[in-house]
This record gives structure tokens, C-alpha cells and sequence, in this order.
């Protein structure tokens, strides 16, 4: 499935025997446990507000697991729980998920992530599970400075869902009649950019944590993915490449990727420089990508341009971090892409999606655990 025109870039589960590719363009490629990953945010988002599991897949929930799950349990022999201060030795197991999204967000003290059963949060230090809400949410969530948000959308309609991040009851912060919101992205403050609703244009929204409304203005149709960084908003071009529009609207051209059909997304920045994913659904291959802010030369960085692995996610913290989704690997490298080093293995045939960073460790998620290393 995909939104209305809005092209943002599908979630991979790393499932057996089933998997859609990012933004539902590749759909043809296989469905093993360890064979997807996902490039950028979708565009769809389930409209159930109920926990209802996926019929395309195995229902491999625990019916019998508690709301509050001690991880460590579960998942002894991997390592014990790694201290708040990331002192393990190697790739620690903090929760064990279920089929669900891929993505994955982190504050100073929680792991965040959501599957089948819903919103959950795991300390980083490792400890209980929390369950915070069994809503399924398929799209990915925007962690702010005391709520998750993401959208719900469906064919007649589209809405901002927020709750607590601690937990608590689901609200609504915006909506409207028709099915246009597909994306969240963090804006000035604690605000947030979202893609707007229309059939005909795109149109750039900012809402504040009250719901106030801002137009900030059309973007272009097939845009991919939208990322903030210094006040300059950043967007993918569905086969094209990337794109920056600046504080007086207008758009600057940076560079592309290599591939016939080539598709951005996942954009990740430091002070210079944006990094991104380029995707080409012609072939199926897989590039991560840098290009000046200003414009420049596009270098590659890693790749795998027959589409025999796929990046999961990107993540730039003084070093670029990535997955590697059929591998089941976190790599580190430096920002030119020299010194690739492995920093993260997942379990056999667990893959290695979603990714968050701080100051010490590397958290993502495979298709039934969230992991966390040492960086």
C-alpha cells in the first residue's frame, strides 16, 4: 500500500514468508527472517485502533507473555542486561518483540519500539518491558520530548494519534476529512512537520504540541522522505535525488544516487554533510550516499548494487552507524566511509532493521528482539 501521491519509503519486516519493500516498491523480493530491512518511513499507516494481529504473517505471539517482561529471562544466554553505562562486552538482547515495525527510538532512559502487541518501551540499561499501549501502530512513531506520536490513516481520512511516553490514553492531536497526512518528522522546538493532504499538491504542515496548524507551503508530489536539519528541510525525489528548501522556499537541487529508477530516503546530517540511502527499483540495488549540504559531488559509501543485502537504517553520531538487514550487522564507519568495523551481530536469521545511537551504545531492532553494543 501506499498514500495518496506521498511516496514515503515502506517498512520491511524481516518475517518468514512475507515482507513488503520500501514504500511498496519492491515487492517481488523474498521473505526470510533475515532478508529485509527498511530504507525510509511509509506512507501508510494501519487505521485499526485495535490489536489485531497480521494475517499475512504467522501469529507467533507469546498468548501467554505478561504485560511487563523481564528480559533478561527470556533471553538468557545472550548476555546479561548491560548496565545504564553500556558496560557489555558485546551485542545485549533488551526485549523481545513480535512481528511488527522496524522502528526504533531512544531518550536518556528508554528504548523505544512497537510490534503486534503495540508501543513498549525497554530501560537501556536493561529491565522490564513496559507495554504502553496495545493500539497497533504500523507506521513509524515520532518520539518528542514527552510524547510518541504517528499517524493514522485510511481512505477518508487522516490523524496525528499522540500518547504519553510513559503511557496513558490515546488523543487525537489533528485530523482531517481526507486521507492526505503521511509522515512525521521532528520540526523547530517540539513542533513537528508533517506532509499535508491533497490529492493534487503536497502541502508542508507544522503542529505544534497543542495541534495549532501552520501551511508552510506545496512540496513536490513524489517526495520520499522529509528530515530537518538547521532550519533547512531536506527531501528525497521518488526517481530523482535529493533536495533541500530553504528558509525563503526555494529549492536547491544537492545530487542523486546511482540506478535507473533510483529512490532517497532515510536522510541522516551532520554540520556539512547529508547522508542518505538511494534505493533503484530497476535492480534492486542498495547504496548508503553523502553529499555536501551545499551541493557537490556524491560519494558512495557502502553498497550493494545488486540488491543482495539491504540497509536498514542510518544513523550519524561523529561516526556514521548502519544495518545491515539480511547480515543481521551494525557497522561503524567514518564519515568518508573508511574503517568499517562491526560493531552488533543479531541472532541467527534475526536481521538487523532499525537503528538509534547515543552517547554510548548502538540499540536496534531485529524481527523478534531489540538489541543494544557498545559503539
Amino acid at each position: 500500500m501506499r498514500g495518496p501521491r506521498v511516496a514515503l519509503l515502506t517498512i520491511l519486516l524481516l518475517a518468514c514468508g512475507a515482507r513488503s519493500e520500501l514504500e511498496g516498491l519492491d515487492v517481488d523480493d523474498a521473505t526470510s527472517a533475515s532478508d529485509a530491512s527498511t530504507d525510509a518511513p511509509s506512507a501508510n499507516v494501519d487505521s485499526s485502533t485495535t490489536d489485531v494481529a497480521d494475517t499475512s504473517v504467522p501469529d507467533v505471539r507469546d498468548a501467554t507473555a505478561p504485560d511487563v517482561t523481564d528480559a533478561a529471562s527470556i533471553d538468557a544466554g545472550i548476555d546479561a542486561p548491560i548496565s545504564p553505562t553500556c558496560a557489555a562486552q558485546g551485542t545485549t538482547v533488551l526485549a523481545t518483540a513480535t512481528y511488527g515495525s522496524s522502528d526504533i527510538e531512544q531518550d536518556d532512559t528508554y528504548v523505544y519500539f512497537h510490534d503486534d502487541n503495540g508501543i513498549a518501551r525497554v530501560p537501556k540499561g536493561g529491565g522490564k518491558v513496559e507495554i504502553l499501549t496495545h493500539t497497533k501502530v504500523s507506521n513509524p512513531i515520532l518520539l518528542r520530548a514527552s510524547t510518541l506520536d504517528w499517524v493514522k490513516w485510511d481512505p477518508q481520512s487522516s490523524s496525528i494519534i499522540t500518547i504519553p511516553k510513559s503511557g496513558g490514553a490515546l488523543s487525537t492531536l489533528v485530523s482531517e476529512m481526507q486521507p492526505g497526512f503521511a509522515g512525521l518528522t521532528s520540526g523547530p522546538g517540539d513542533d513537528v512537520f508533517l506532509f499535508g493532504a491533497s490529492v493534487e499538491n503536497n502541502t508542508l504542515l507544522e503542529v505544534t504540541d497543542t495541534g495549532v496548524v501552520t501551511n508552510k507551503g506545496l512540496i513536490p508530489p513524489n517526495a520520499t522522505d522529509l528530515q530537518i536539519s538547521d532550519g533547512v528541510l531536506y527531501f528525497g525525489v521518488e526517481y530523482g535525488g535529493v533536495t533541500a528548501l530553504d528558509a525563503q522556499g526555494m529549492f536547491h537541487f544537492l545530487g542523486k544516487g546511482p540506478g535507473d529508477i533510483p529512490v532517497p530516503g532515510n536522510l541522516r546530517f551532520d554540520a556539512q554533510t547529508v547522508y542518505f540511502m538511494n534505493y533503484d527499483y530497476l535492480t534492486s540495488g542498495r547504496w548508503l550516499m553523502s553529499v555536501p549540504k551545499s551541493g557537490g559531488p556524491v560519494a558512495t559509501l557502502a553498497s550493494h548494487p545488486n540488491g543482495e543485502d539491504q540497509y536498514g537504517d542510518l544513523r550519524v553520531s561523529g561516526s556514521v552507524y548502519f544495518t545491515e538487514g539480511q547480515a543481521g550487522l551494525v557497522w561503524r564507519m567514518d564519515p568518508d566511509g573508511s574503517n568499517k568495523a562491526v560493531v552488533g551481530t543479531s541472532q541467527p536469521k534475526d536481521g538487523a532493521l532499525g537503528l538509534a545511537v547515543d552517547d554510548l551504545c548502538v540499540y536496534w531492532r531485529g524481527t523478534f528482539h531489540v538489541y543494544a553494543a557498545p559503539r
